[in-house]
């Protein structure tokens, strides 16, 4: 069943610090949820993600989940495994499972970006 969803119709979560709208999700990992909710298959989750200015969130890593992350606006740091890089609207981040990341907010404006997540066994 085809699915257009939109970010706007859902109600925001603490998403590790951001602002979190969760567009699609794996149903194998959320069975409580309808086909709905959460329709995917080998796949995690699309979220939608917005950081204030002058937030961050803590630094932490999933041991069986791997990120891409594609920052819509705005600019910030990433801190990958200790090492920080500046991201802005336009980059793409990989992240294998393990990889620990936290996404520091110094601007003057939010730092809009997308969540990508699969479950790696």
């Amino acid at each position: 069943m085809a699915q257009i969803p939109s970010w706007q119709d859902e109600e925001p979560r603490n998403n590790h610090g951001a602002v979190g709208w969760t567009i699609f999700a794996e149903k194998g990992y959320n069975p409580a949820k309808t086909i709905h909710e959460a329709p995917l298959e080998g796949f995690h989750s699309l979220t939608y993600r917005m950081l204030q200015a002058g937030k961050s969130e803590p630094a932490h890593s999933h041991e069986t989940k791997e990120h891409v992350f594609y920052v819509i606006e705005g600019e910030a740091d990433v801190k990958l495994d200790g090492k920080v890089h500046k991201v802005k609207a336009g980059d793409a981040i990989h992240l294998p499972p393990k990889t620990q990341h936290r996404f520091i907010n110094d601007s003057a404006g939010w730092l809009t970006h997308l969540a990508i997540s699969s479950i790696v066994e």
